[in-house]
């Protein structure tokens, strides 16, 4: 996927993936939030701290879907962050056991927002196309206060996230739960939004899910999905017939922070309501600023899951 550069700017922008025969015109115009065209984002972190999100476009639909916020993404990491921050730790909620993997990150914010939540003690890894590589890098690298210096009462050192390429659909040459860590997280949010994504993302959840097992790690894959999303029931059905079985989580409302049109969006004011769920749901019906937060279990697999 190649580069352009802007107006002679030393800075390059991603090109829009090419629409494939079975994706309709309005399923990849759903626009993000009123701070889209934004340079750059402050997130208020529920501790009260601030995460630096640089976005390149103020046009997504022009210069890619990868180098904006999306509120997937914001209300996939104040989901974790509860989980992360609670004071009554389990072995699910342990940063040093536990690896995150996401998906079709961008921006970065989902893996480099939690990483920064547990302050580096969760080994993190953010993938995206090699377009989106160079975005990741600068947000990961302006954040580095975050994972820069070991908190006294922690015995693992801080680390950076990882930045990595990963094409949905190739086959995987990493294993993720190395170094002591037995949990892995797998995230994505708002990678649902094109039927010819369908079957390569599940390929490669798949893959993972069975590589981890075969390590002897628990698995968890949580994706946020905007309900008002075009094909969204396809992708249930979709998902059932690979294999998986699917749960609603949470639902999460995100306008209080993706219409204020303030600079920083707060964590603290997006509203998560957990639930135990079927899709497609009648009791939380699309809606505008309403995202799933979605578990994915390998049916039949036989030893649990995280």
């Amino acid at each position: 996927w190649p580069f352009v550069k802007i107006c002679g700017q030393d800075r390059f922008y991603d090109i829009v993936l090419p629409k494939m025969e079975d994706d309709d015109d309005d399923n990849n115009t759903i626009n993000p939030f009123s701070q889209e065209e934004e340079p750059i984002l402050k997130i208020i972190l529920l501790d009260g701290k601030e995460l630096t999100i640089q976005q390149y476009n103020s046009h997504h639909d022009l210069w890619g879907i990868n180098s904006t916020v999306w509120s997937g993404g914001l209300a996939l990491l104040r989901t974790l962050s509860d989980r992360f921050s609670s004071p009554h730790k389990t072995r699910t909620t342990m940063p040093e056991t536990t690896c995150l993997l996401d998906l079709g990150s961008g921006t970065g914010i989902v893996g480099l927002g939690l990483s920064a939540v547990t302050r580096g003690r969760m080994k993190t890894i953010v993938t995206d196309l090699p377009q989106a590589l160079p975005l990741l890098e600068i947000n990961r690298d302006e954040n580095k206060s975050f994972w820069s210096q070991t908190e006294q009462h922690c015995s693992i050192a801080a680390s950076p996230p990882t930045v990595r390429q990963l094409s949905w659909g190739d086959t995987i040459i990493h294993d993720y739960c190395v170094d002591g860590r037995q949990n892995l997280i797998i995230t994505g949010a708002d990678v649902v939004y094109r039927p010819s994504l369908f079957a390569p993302l599940l390929c490669t959840l798949k893959e993972l899910w069975h590589r981890t097992r075969l390590c002897g790690g628990a698995v968890e894959i949580l994706l946020a999905c905007q309900s008002i999303r075009t094909h969204l029931n396809d992708f249930w059905e979709f998902a059932r017939r690979e294999g998986f079985r699917l749960c609603l989580v949470s639902v999460v409302d995100v306008r209080a922070v993706c219409s204020s049109g303030d600079r920083k969006l707060d964590l603290d004011k997006i509203e998560v309501l957990n639930v135990n769920g079927v899709l497609p749901s009648v009791q939380f019906p699309p809606q505008d600023g309403r995202i799933y937060i979605v578990k994915l279990v390998i049916k039949d697999d036989g030893r649990g899951d995280v």
